[in-house]
């Protein structure tokens, strides 16, 4: 959204600021505008910004769900060898 520098100017002038101090202070405030404009995020950045993210938060699921996986092997491997054990001993 740009500023309006003649309008800024116009209300100041109306406000009692005469004419030249409106002007310089108007065209301040679109200068500041203008630059702060050039340092915002543009949509294409929030987009690459967004699809890295994505990125990070799938291979962070990846590695959950690997480790997950490797818990569940350890788990049933650790039941089979405690039937084992048991059936071993009740045989004895």
């Amino acid at each position: 959204m740009k500023i309006d520098g003649l309008q800024i100017a116009k209300a100041l002038k109306t406000a009692g600021i005469d004419q030249d101090k409106a002007d310089d202070l108007a065209q301040e405030l679109a200068d500041a505008d203008d630059n702060a404009e050039k340092d915002m995020a543009s949509l294409e950045d929030l987009d690459a910004i967004n699809a890295r993210s994505d990125a990070r938060i799938e291979a962070s699921y990846a590695r959950i769900e690997a480790a997950i996986n490797r818990q569940i092997v350890w788990t049933v491997a650790t039941y089979a060898a405690a039937a084992a054990i048991i059936i071993a001993a009740m045989k004895l």
